[in-house]
């Protein structure tokens, strides 16, 4: 099938992809780890690279799974636009979709860093690579394709990102030539860094996309986001079952998407999340009243 889509800068994309929702079991092992870098890294290596003054050069490589070999003999339909009925076709390749592509895509990458590009990973922080010599030092956080380079050493920058190309499509989304502002969209996070001085966290072009669906009065100002210690009490709230699922669905939203920004970059919140999910399924007018002050203190303090 094939899979469109509008990415965050507004360029359109469609894929072909496999249904790994109708792959069999036996065509896949399912120990296999797609391991992705870890939000609390993404942050240490961050916080390192303010204080020492590094570059942060943004990467990505285009149709990353499909440079992975594909251990199983597997078969797809051929895709509807061929009209190619009764025809399948053997996959050489791990296509997206299919249940070990992350994994075969991971395992790939991992081993060309180590061997090419001359990097270790970390130790308890899967998709943290480093390198490192005398006092040049380069870091990359891997996240499926896209690839935060940190490093005090142009040379050891350059060469790894000319490894990189004679293998994969890598592009350079930005390669933080400019010391004194540079701007980054880094998995959802909008930075802003000025290199020894100052780093700027926000999520701005998401929380405008996504907060008015909620429907909730964004103009009241928030000082906080709740009150420590509360003990939210059960009400004699009826509803009927139609409004009940409203209501529950709502929830979830305004939780998911709290919980979401929470952990990118807001831990202040997460008391408040946390304490608010345990009432997902019991929304009553308090619980509600909450969830609607915790967004619009998130709304303030966007910036």
């Amino acid at each position: 099938m094939f899979i469109f889509n509008v990415k965050r800068d507004g360029t359109h994309k469609s894929r072909l992809v496999a249904r790994g929702d109708q792959q069999m079991p036996g065509t896949y092992q399912k120990d296999m780890v797609a391991n992705t870098v870890h939000q609390h890294a993404l942050m240490t290596c961050l916080s390192n690279c303010l204080n020492n003054n590094l570059a942060i050069i943004q990467l990505d490589i285009s149709s990353a799974y499909l440079y992975a070999d594909i251990d199983e003999t597997l078969y797809i339909r051929a895709p509807p636009h061929m009209k190619l009925k009764n025809i399948v076709f053997q996959l050489k390749k791990s296509l997206y979709g299919l249940k070990q592509s992350g994994a075969n895509w991971y395992n790939l990458i991992k081993k060309y860093l180590v061997n090419n590009v001359g990097m270790k990973e970390a130790l308890g922080w899967p998709c943290v690579f480093t390198k490192r010599i005398d006092n040049k030092i380069m870091i990359i956080c891997l996240f499926v394709d896209d690839m935060i380079l940190f490093t005090n050493s142009e040379e050891l920058s350059k060469n790894a990102i000319d490894t990189l190309k004679s293998k994969f499509k890598t592009k350079v989304i930005n390669d933080g030539a400019d010391p004194m502002n540079n701007k980054y969209d880094i998995l959802g996070m909008e930075i802003e860094y000025i290199r020894s001085k100052s780093m700027k966290f926000g999520m701005q072009k998401s929380l405008a996309e996504k907060l008015p669906t909620l429907g909730i009065n964004l103009s009241p100002i928030r000082k906080v986001p709740g009150t420590p210690g509360l003990i939210i009490e059960k009400d004699d709230s009826e509803f009927t079952d139609e409004e009940y699922l409203q209501k529950v669905k709502w929830m979830q939203q305004v939780i998911g998407l709290a919980s979401y920004v929470g952990y990118k970059y807001r831990f202040d919140l997460l008391y408040y999340i946390n304490t608010l999910a345990r009432h997902t399924l019991y929304p009553n007018t308090k619980v509600i009243t909450l969830a609607k002050k915790l967004i619009q203190f998130l709304w303030n303090t966007r910036n």
